[in-house]
């Protein structure tokens, strides 16, 4: 007796101890395995959602479990799906997946991915066998799963699954600790990819008629067949279809086969590759790598499929049973992607808000608007409250404006309109586009419902306005005054109950800016401090990006002269020029009598300007509407002239060219110019009398004392000598020239330059040996030729003196000339001339003696002796 009490003693031992060890395996098994979402925890979550919960089974790989939105299916068609996948999945374990669902839930359609039929391998790589394989609870179909998925060497460890990843324990983290057995996971699937914004473009491979069937791997197609044998016998309705990815020739052979396989069992295809255009699908836009969606990309694939889903079976709204696990689990927060932050204020002139949300830039897209705003009063014209529309023939979009009879009008698609008769003042209006599908609520009362076909949809750029629409060359027009009080905007299908219970945020009321100011209270934007007068080529580039801001307010304020001197007649200028994009301001004399202002979107107007004084002109922007005040009397009346951004500096005396290069150089007078920040009080304008301001101090030019150190005798080829000396930086600056030369008739071509070659604007100086006793000269702008008596050696003098230029040769004065020029900073060579660019060109054979450069202009007694003095000069 007493033996047998000690054997039971050591059984109950030995079997604590062996529950004990087994409880301990469990648990520590449930830490360590791997939790991965791209493998088994949909499989470990799957087994916590109860009975009749899923109704569409999807299998596959990720094309399947990452490309398929659950999230949308339930949020916008209350479809319960469940994505019953692992990463690079072989069809082999799809086949036992699908045995395994069955056990436990009896989906009303199975949705399979055939990617996995392009593969051709006998196992998948070891951690595809992993993913696939131990998230299944132990069972005949998970052995069998391992056995058609793992190498015999490896089965044991992967059956036990704990000496897999018994080392991972310096990996674990916090989560690990969530998946123990008496925890539950029984919620919607969202994946961490599935808010990626990561876009890779690329192009999706047109069909090719001409492409043959290629075959499947043997084990691909022997459990491809064995599946498609199961539901046929089991009446299990299957969908097997395919995502938009990028894919290969070879991929496209094989689908023609996989779509005559599953022909043979009547089981229908879809290759979304052929028609992902007819669902808004973007490959440069909607994918994060080449075989997933983004965040952009998931909802569209998903609707395809749900469309698809719902003409061909009777899928309920889970939505609308209470007792649905998604129902009853806490519901997620539906976060706008779109909102305003304060409440918008229309004036009915000029007031707009750009959302830069782009509402219709792809017209199969699906959003929810809610907003709430005060209708404008009916007018001659309509009122718009919001748009992102297209205003011509065959365009549209979407907009909501108040009629000319005073109807609310909301226009959608092209040209498609619902009118709402004797409109309250305040609007609650909620308008949901799914897909085709645009349905309205107006005050919470279903106003429309309607498919639209795709042909009626365009694709618009732009973002949504409000308080505007714009015109077709891009100018806002049809200002309403209205409020909009709350506006959202969301990237998904709210449902009718969470439309109907939409109530708008209380937001603050965006507070005006006080524009109105006194010039001594005004910020200065920028202002003369001394008067501009150009000649032709000067300019003043203030740096002051006026347009950089559109909505900027500014008054500006300027004396000018009529009088043109040289060159063009713009005054000033911060101006677009680029053709169909003109904006901006612009201020120049036309014709003798004229001043012509071009302002904001290249509007313009022509203003008599007197030409026997100067002019007082005085520009205001209030952010679109411009008044204009010439010589006290208003001339605009705040006339609105909408544009887009413009980076280009203000420019005096210039403007710059549709590249963004400088030309309309002006000869014009700048007596006066201040900018301010806002709107100047209008009294102040026109009491606005600043004295002239002096004209710049004359630069005085750099010394152009100077004297060649050696003998210098040009080569034709390279030889020449660039003396550092700036002769006509300043033009009034005085100096002269004495050279000797060798050999006077032999020699040919440049004997100095310091001379201008960009073309028309040819001046400076130029002295060649034309000939054998003839040079030819440039002296500033005019040309003079000088006959010399051969000889071995000639001295000669330059004198220049203000505007008057002297030439000596041989004792006398063989040249003299007048002749005004605009500065030029380029330096005297020796024996060569300068290109445009500044590099040495046009090389002589001359041979210098001596060259001296004096930095004043010599007295003809110094150059030729006092009995000069007598002689009759020529001119």
């Amino acid at each position: 007796m007493r033996s047998w009490i000690i054997v039971l003693k050591k059984g109950a031992k030995g079997l604590a101890f062996a529950v004990v060890f087994l409880i301990l395996w469990i648990l520590v098994d449930q830490v360590m395995m791997f939790k991965q979402e791209d493998g088994t925890l949909p499989a470990r979550n799957f087994y916590d959602l109860p009975a009749d919960t899923v109704d569409v089974l999807v299998l596959g790989t990720s094309h399947a479990g990452m490309n398929v939105s659950s999230q949308t299916l339930w949020d916008e068609y209350g479809i319960a799906s469940y994505r019953f996948w692992g990463s690079i999945q072989p069809i082999w374990n799809s086949y036992y997946y699908l045995l395994e669902a069955l056990k436990y839930q009896q989906p009303k359609v199975v949705v399979l991915d055939a990617h996995s039929l392009t593969f051709n391998q006998e196992y998948g790589t070891y951690p595809v066998q992993i993913k696939n394989t131990i998230g299944l609870r132990p069972s005949r179909n998970k052995l069998e799963n391992i056995l058609a998925s793992v190498p015999e060497e490896d089965r044991a460890a992967v059956l036990l699954g704990l000496p897999v990843y018994h080392n991972r324990y310096t990996e674990l983290r916090e989560e690990d600790f969530d998946y123990m057995a008496w925890q539950r996971h029984p919620e919607l699937q969202v994946l961490s990819s599935e808010e990626s914004v990561h876009i890779y473009p690329f192009t999706i491979r047109e069909p090719d008629p001409a492409l043959e069937e290629a075959p499947l791997g043997e084990k691909e197609e022997k459990y491809f067949r064995m599946l498609l044998e199961f539901c046929r016998e089991k009446g299990i309705a299957l969908e097997l279809v395919v995502s938009p990815y990028e894919i290969s020739v070879t991929e496209q052979q094989k689908y023609l086969r996989v779509a005559s396989i599953a022909a043979e069992y009547g089981v229908r295809y879809t290759d979304f590759n052929l028609s992902y255009r007819e669902y808004g699908i973007d490959p440069q836009q909607d994918f994060l790598d080449p075989g997933h969606f983004n965040r952009y990309g998931l909802p569209k694939y998903a609707r395809a499929l749900a469309e698809l889903l719902r003409e061909r079976y009777t899928l309920p709204d889970r939505r609308q049973d209470p007792d649905h696990i998604w129902n009853r689990l806490e519901s997620r927060t539906v976060l706008p992607v779109y909102a305003l932050t304060e409440q918008f204020d229309g004036d009915g002139r000029q007031d707009f808000l750009d959302t830069g949300y782009p509402l219709m830039e792809n017209p199969l897209s699906s959003w929810t608007l809610c907003t709430r705003f005060t209708l404008p009063e009916a007018a001659a014209e309509q009122k718009v409250i919001m748009a992102c529309y297209e205003d011509q023939e065959n365009a549209g979009g979407f907009r909501v404006c108040r009629e000319t009879g005073g109807n609310l009008g909301i226009s959608f698609g092209k040209q498609v309109d619902t009118q709402v008769q004797n409109p309250a003042e305040e609007i609650t209006l909620c308008v949901v586009k799914k897909g085709k599908q645009f349905t309205i609520y107006v005050n919470g009362v279903l106003t429309e419902d309607r498919k639209m076909d795709t042909e009626e949809l365009l694709s618009l750029s732009g973002g949504l306005l409000l308080g505007c629409q714009k015109d077709p060359a891009g100018r806002r027009i049809r200002f309403a005054r209205t409020r909009v009080k709350d506006l959202q905007i969301y990237d998904c299908v709210l449902s009718e109950k969470e439309v109907l219970e939409w109530t708008p945020k209380e937001l603050p009321v965006a507070q005006r800016t006080e524009y109105l100011k006194d010039i001594r209270e005004a910020e200065s934007i920028l202002a003369l401090e001394s008067r501009f007068e150009g000649n032709g080529e000067l300019y003043v580039d203030s740096g002051v990006a006026l347009y950089e801001d559109p909505e900027r307010s500014f008054t500006l304020l300027s004396r000018i002269d009529p009088e043109i001197t040289a060159g063009d007649s713009v005054y000033f200028s911060c101006f677009c020029e680029v053709p169909g994009e003109y904006r901006g301001l612009l201020v120049r004399r036309t014709g003798e009598d004229q001043l012509n202002v071009v302002f904001g979107n290249g509007h313009g107007v022509n203003l008599p300007l007197p030409t026997d004084r100067p002019s007082v002109l005085a520009v205001v922007k209030d952010r679109s509407a411009y008044t204009l005040w010439l010589n006290g009397e208003k001339m605009v009346d705040e006339e609105v002239a909408v544009c887009d951004s413009y980076d280009g500096s203000f420019l005096i005396g210039a403007q710059t060219d549709a590249s963004g290069e400088i030309f309309r150089q002006s000869g014009i007078v700048l007596y006066n110019l201040e900018i301010y920040e806002g709107i100047l009080k209008e009294d102040q304008i026109l009491a606005w009398t600043p004295l002239p301001l002096n004209p710049p101090p004359r630069d005085p030019g750099m010394d152009v004392t100077y004297q060649l150190p050696e003998a210098l005798t040009g080569n034709g080829r390279d030889i020449y000598v660039d003396t550092g000396i700036r002769l006509l930086d300043n033009p009034k600056k005085d100096w002269t020239i004495h050279l000797r030369m060798d050999q006077v008739n032999v020699r040919e071509g440049a004997v100095l330059s310091c001379f201008d070659e960009t073309p028309g604007k040819y001046r400076g100086l130029l002295l060649r040996q034309s000939g054998r006793t003839t040079f030819s000269l440039v002296l500033g702008g005019a040309y003079a030729e000088v006959e010399i008596h051969p000889a071995d050696q000639l001295e000669m003098y330059i004198v220049k003196q203000d505007d008057r230029w002297q030439v000596y040769a041989e004792g006398e004065l063989k040249a003299e000339a007048r002749s005004s020029f605009s500065p030029y900073l380029g330096n005297l060579f020796l024996c060569a001339e300068r290109d445009q660019r500044g590099i040495p060109f046009r090389f002589s054979t001359i041979s210098l003696r001596e060259v001296q450069v004096i930095n004043r202009a010599l007295e003809t007694e110094e150059i030729i002796g006092p009995e000069a003095d007598g002689k009759e000069e020529t001119t």
